[in-house]
């Protein structure tokens, strides 16, 4: 199993197919990583080679982790930064289903509340029928 993730400005359902449109979606990616957090952030994702069960189901969890604060600090300021309740966690978890080995998914944050800087983004999935995972670590900048 393996995926990708794209940061983007928006993801929507389309009709026709455009230029930006894949999946049945339309994609405006943010090449930049940069984002007004006043706006809703998305992550998208594609995930190949998922295995189907005996009922052609393929099963995968999705486990999504934000830490705010800088996340490129020495190990000695990291030492400290244990200390202090400045970096904000929160972890997502959710368990979706596909008759497809490929499929794709997407999530909106909204940041606002988050501080302006350095934001990592780690997106975990695991396939339940194969018990194979993956992770990918992404880092956005919050303004």
């Amino acid at each position: 199993m393996r995926f990708f993730i794209l940061p983007a400005f928006e993801v929507t359902p389309v009709d026709k197919p455009d230029k930006f449109a894949h999946f049945g979606h339309r994609i405006i990616p943010n090449p930049t990583r940069k984002f007004d957090k006043s706006k809703l952030i998305y992550l998208y994702y594609e995930i190949y080679n998922l295995i189907l069960d005996s009922d052609g189901i393929a099963t995968y969890q999705v486990e999504q982790t934000v830490s705010s604060g800088n996340t490129d600090k020495s190990l000695f300021a990291k030492f400290f930064d244990l200390f202090r309740s400045k970096q904000e966690k929160i972890i997502i978890t959710k368990e979706q289903q596909t008759t497809a080995s490929r499929t794709m998914d997407y999530t909106a944050f909204d940041f606002n509340e988050l501080d302006s800087g350095l934001t990592e983004i780690i997106i975990k999935i695991t396939d339940k029928n194969s018990g194979e995972s993956a992770e990918i670590k992404s880092s956005i900048i919050l303004y």
